[in-house]
């Protein structure tokens, strides 16, 4: 999108925000320094020192979006959603478009939400639901969740309708929430004359908050070119709120396949751990992420983090967070099987601390 149809686009929103109350434009920034003590030097897997970037995304991704509903009837409003990526550090977009995130429209009630459009998958949120690590966007469960659909990339890849199993295109969702219970189920149209599976995505998740937490999804994805699954997921997590702390157990499970059927990856990614508030301003987080490559042959594609957080809110608003992880990875382990986000040293313990502030508007 060019200067001047960004320009133009943002003064119709803002004359939008103007007309309407229901009209609301938002966002997150998160930034922080993180220094890794190891990291993947010019040959991968092999340690080339420590690192030092700025990093965003810490506990929370930084986006820009627009959001609203117009009241159609007592019980029936019709609500839409823009939102794109944002990279801090330099400024950029998307990931391969510029509503990657989302770019939905709907109808609401207390019956509950259908969406079409592109938009977030249900089972992602019933999963992330129960992490351990409090859903943070880096350095938990949201990476071996990504990356073990890492062919999974939007616009040219294995499933073109499909973004890391965070965001489908040219899909239909129903959601609602009642009681504490959650549920969600998306279809995504393949949009392949032929064949009605190819690039066909399928998500879905429910979850109970109460006395106990619960909370259970399944996606899958296919191929564009054959038809065949490019992957899978299921999870299934539990938890209990004790005073101040809660704690949580969760599983997931998680294949890749080649374009012919072939499972090219069998991953599983066991966590515990929990939370604890200090007071209303104040919480530590500390969890511990074990995961391995089921296939036969691949004992040694594994890995074992441990993450600590302490987390502060100046303000409704804006957190000050600091992060200190350590990762174990095997002889053979892959960017899945770690929280890291990317490719882990080999047979080297790394440790991450990642000090940053986010803030909401």
């Amino acid at each position: 999108m060019n200067r001047i149809a960004f320009a133009v686009m943002m003064l119709a929103c803002g004359a939008a925000v103007h007309a309407q109350d229901n009209v609301v434009v938002y966002g997150t920034v998160d930034v922080g320094l993180w220094h890794q003590s190891r990291a993947p030097g010019v040959t991968p897997q092999v340690d080339g020192g420590s690192r030092n970037e700025l990093h965003t995304g810490g506990i929370a991704p930084s986006v820009f979006g627009v959001r609203g509903q117009e009241v159609i009837a007592r019980d029936l409003n019709v609500i839409f959603n823009l939102e794109t990526h944002i990279d801090p550090g330099d400024g950029r977009t998307g990931f391969n478009a510029f509503w990657a995130r989302a770019a939905n429209i709907g109808l609401t009630g207390s019956w509950g939400e259908v969406r079409v459009g592109q938009q977030i998958v249900p089972a992602l949120l019933a999963y992330l639901a129960m992490d351990p690590g409090n859903s943070r966007e880096s350095l938990g469960a949201l990476q071996p969740w990504a990356l073990s659909s890492l062919q999974n990339l939007g616009i040219g890849s294995a499933t073109p309708n499909s973004t890391l199993a965070f965001f489908v295109s040219n899909s239909v969702s129903y959601q609602h929430t009642v009681k504490g219970v959650y549920v969600g189920a998306l279809y995504a149209f393949g949009e392949v004359a032929g064949n009605h599976k190819a690039n066909r995505v399928i998500s879905v998740g429910a979850s109970y908050t109460g006395p106990l937490l619960l909370g259970a999804s399944f996606h899958e994805s296919r191929w564009a070119s054959t038809g065949e699954y490019s992957d899978r997921k299921a999870s299934l997590g539990a938890g209990v709120p004790i005073g101040a702390a809660t704690l949580k157990l969760n599983y997931l499970s998680a294949r890749a396949y080649a374009s012919t059927g072939r499972i090219a990856g069998d991953w599983e990614i066991a966590s515990a751990g929990g939370d604890y508030r200090l007071n209303e301003r104040h919480k530590l987080i500390a969890a511990y992420y074990h995961g391995r490559n089921k296939l036969p042959g691949a004992g040694r594609d594994k890995a074992d983090s441990l993450v600590l957080s302490n987390e502060y809110s100046l303000s409704k608003r804006t957190i000050l967070y600091t992060q200190l992880v350590a990762i174990k990875a095997g002889d053979a382990a892959s960017p899945v099987v770690s929280i890291l986000g990317s490719q882990p040293v080999r047979g080297a313990t790394s440790h991450v601390i990642n000090t940053g502030i986010r803030h909401a508007f």
